[in-house]
């Protein structure tokens, strides 16, 4: 074979590697905000049931049904919210919630692994680092699952069940960033330690702390589904938002009844405060984005909510002062950020949002199949190199 030809195939073969070895860039799973359901242990949709002494230290409620039964052993620290305002507002967040466990970075196109068969047992796969894993039915335990570290993310996703065995137990990880969106309910089976928020859907079924099943996070189930419990535990989680920087949860703005609140009422947002825009916006590092509003008067406390998409606002935080950083966000991603000023009943008019954080060159990253390629330095140098001695010989040939 000719010299020339030879290269020829040479080249063909490296560009092929160059094209077909571009590696998938996953965004890591995000927290969703809690706000008015972040008091509670428990929600149910339709009912709570509880069989022998349960401890909670969060409230127990229910919305839009109003029954909870056995609230002679149980022992809620949040007290018991029957279809009340607080009830209402919470199943309202609920729903809000569940719709941030598939949006943005926490979609299937991101689940780590792929799409796991209907059946899988988590136990199989322990131990599992922060990420986005999903099942095309149901998840079970039968064992331990290792959750590895303590910083990041897990979204556990089911289009069915998460049912666990007796025994069974999660360890490792935050439970303020452990969330477990179920298709339709969780079954903890006796003497479970689990950990996590557990988040199910609109369906007419129910999920069961079977007894004495024990829980660090909470319950949130959203209208038409039941709750039981049966001589549980449930304690935590207690995230807080940060003044400075961020966190996977807020701090909660309870709804106040200015006819019949406390005198003096907490006064509504001034009249005249307008809307505040971001004046500044520059990244501090990879994971942290710096950004300040104003000039302004009339108040200097804020929340600042943001996402990866305008619109989708999966985080906010409360700040006193005209900045703040935003902290722990994925890697050299952009994010849709927007002020309003608030009070300790109120929040007021937010400004313009605005996309902040860019880091140029780079497209902001939107799921899987970066248009950047993530082939290695070495194969481009191979085919420059092989292109140049291909045009010398061509010339010498001539």
């Amino acid at each position: 074979m000719k010299p020339a030809k030879y290269l020829l195939l040479v080249l063909f073969f490296l560009l092929s590697i160059i094209l077909f070895t571009r590696a998938p860039q996953v965004l890591a799973a995000t927290s969703p905000s809690l706000t008015d359901s972040s008091g509670y242990s428990v929600l149910g949709g339709a009912a709570v049931t509880n069989t022998g002494t349960t401890t909670t230290n969060g409230a127990v409620g229910v919305s839009p049904g109003t029954s909870i039964t056995g609230t002679a052993t149980l022992t809620a620290g949040g007290g018991i919210q029957s279809n009340n305002a607080s009830a209402i507002a919470a199943q309202a967040d609920t729903v809000s919630v569940f719709g941030a466990l598939d949006a943005g970075a926490n979609a299937d196109a991101n689940c780590i692994g792929g799409i796991y068969p209907s059946g899988t047992d988590l136990t199989t796969i322990s131990p599992l680092g922060p990420g986005v894993y999903c099942s095309a039915g149901s998840f079970l335990l039968t064992g331990n699952l290792t959750l590895s570290g303590t910083t990041g993310v897990w979204v556990f996703k089911t289009v069915s069940t998460l049912i666990t065995s007796a025994g069974s137990s999660v360890t490792g990880g935050d439970p303020c960033n452990v969330w477990w969106r179920i298709g339709s309910a969780a079954t903890l089976g006796t003497t479970t330690s689990f950990i996590g928020n557990i988040v199910t859907a609109d369906v007419a079924d129910t999920t069961a702390l079977q007894t004495g099943a024990t829980l660090n996070g909470r319950v949130l189930a959203q209208a038409s589904a039941t709750v039981t419990l049966d001589t549980n535990t449930i304690t935590g989680p207690t995230c807080t938002a940060s003044t400075t920087t961020t966190s996977t949860t807020s701090t909660a703005l309870a709804p106040v009844d200015y006819t019949s609140a406390p005198n003096p009422p907490c006064p509504p947002i001034p009249v005249g405060i307008v809307a505040p825009n971001i004046i500044e916006s520059r990244r501090v590092d990879t994971n942290s984005i710096f950004l300040s509003w104003g000039p302004y008067s009339g108040t200097d406390r804020f929340i600042v909510r943001y996402g990866p998409t305008n619109g989708n606002w999966l985080y906010n935080t409360d700040v006193t002062g005209f900045s703040t950083t935003l902290g722990n966000l994925p890697s050299d991603t952009p994010f849709w950020v927007q002020v309003a000023a608030r009070n300790d009943c109120q929040i007021g008019e937010y400004g313009e949002s605005r996309l902040v954080g860019g880091s140029s060159p780079m497209l902001p990253n939107t799921g899987n199949g970066s248009l950047v390629s993530n082939t290695p330095w070495y194969l481009y140098a191979l085919v420059f190199s092989g292109v140049s001695v291909f045009l010398v010989l061509v010339q010498r040939r001539h």
